[in-house]
């Protein structure tokens, strides 16, 4: 379960993917009426020459450049807020340090951390790509990473969808899927993709079922899954959604107009030393939509 009491937190570094990350962080804020904090880190080592220290006034302008994106995001954030008429507390942070240790020392604290998916390609004091794979395994808390998509439409009504499969994992992104579609007034897809052609009994919960008992296994585990969440949340709409595919297609193909995805760290099949999953790995590179990988 998401700790709602702690801050939404952004990785701020000015660029059009971290501007969308403070729009959906903002938004994520004032639904959940929680505060939002706002972190941009500059790394002044890789300027160095072997050990050599960095005279304090070679930093000056990395800390003011960090200054500049924090203030550019906060005006983002204010403007978002007064649109929507809503009360936000907004905290700044700059960190001088390594940009993934910094960010996992700060997702400790943090309810959700907000990246977006590509950063600056001023990498001394930007989030970069691999920044935001490396933080998805790592951080302390749900990971959620953001697109930026300028000439996307609003749907009519918001989709949440959820990546089902019966894990304990799963089960913690259920529950935080039905908390969102709440919130978002959204309707909730549950996907839940099984593949009859995976041979052996570790990587197929199925294994040695015909494929009607392996259809019927996999109809129960979602419904069994999303029973309880049902109860607690009878005002969101629920579809159920059943794919004999792998699950990266199925989960893909699913959320190709959703806003907002929410799978587990880790599934049924994976190796608990493991910090990210296949699947939730897999979908970083191919999903647009925001993905928030539950831990």
């Amino acid at each position: 379960m998401m700790n709602t009491s702690a801050p939404i937190t952004v990785g701020v570094d000015g660029s059009a993917e971290s501007d969308a990350a403070v729009r959906w962080a903002t938004a994520e804020a004032i639904r959940r009426r929680s505060g939002l904090l706002l972190v941009s880190v500059f790394n002044p080592s890789p300027m160095s020459a072997g050990y050599m220290a960095i005279p304090i006034d070679l930093t000056t302008p990395m800390r003011d450049a960090a200054q500049d994106n924090l203030r550019l995001a906060t005006d983002i954030a204010e403007q978002i807020a007064k649109d929507e008429r809503a009360a936000l507390h907004i905290e700044r942070r700059i960190i001088c340090g390594n940009v993934r240790q910094s960010l996992i020392a700060v997702s400790r604290q943090a309810s959700t951390l907000v990246l977006g998916v590509r950063g600056s390609d001023h990498a001394q004091f930007g989030l970069i790509g691999s920044t935001a794979w490396a933080l998805a395994g790592h951080a302390k808390c749900s990971v959620t990473i953001v697109h930026d998509q300028p000439g996307r439409q609003a749907p009519d009504r918001p989709v949440v969808v959820v990546g089902v499969d019966g894990s304990p994992s799963s089960a913690s992104a259920v529950d935080v899927a039905f908390t969102e579609a709440g919130l978002m007034g959204a309707k909730l897809v549950a996907v839940h993709a099984w593949d009859y052609r995976i041979p052996g009994p570790v990587l197929d919960p199925f294994h040695g079922l015909s494929l009607p008992d392996v259809e019927q296994a996999a109809t129960t585990l979602l419904s069994d899954q999303l029973a309880a969440y049902r109860e607690q949340h009878p005002e969101v709409e629920v579809e159920q959604v059943l794919a004999h595919d792998q699950p990266i297609p199925a989960i893909t193909a699913a959320a190709l107009d959703a806003d907002l995805l929410v799978v587990g760290s880790r599934g049924r099949g994976g190796f608990t030393s493991l910090l990210l999953g296949s699947t939730s790995h897999g979908l970083l590179s191919t999903v647009e939509c925001p993905l928030m990988i539950v831990r």
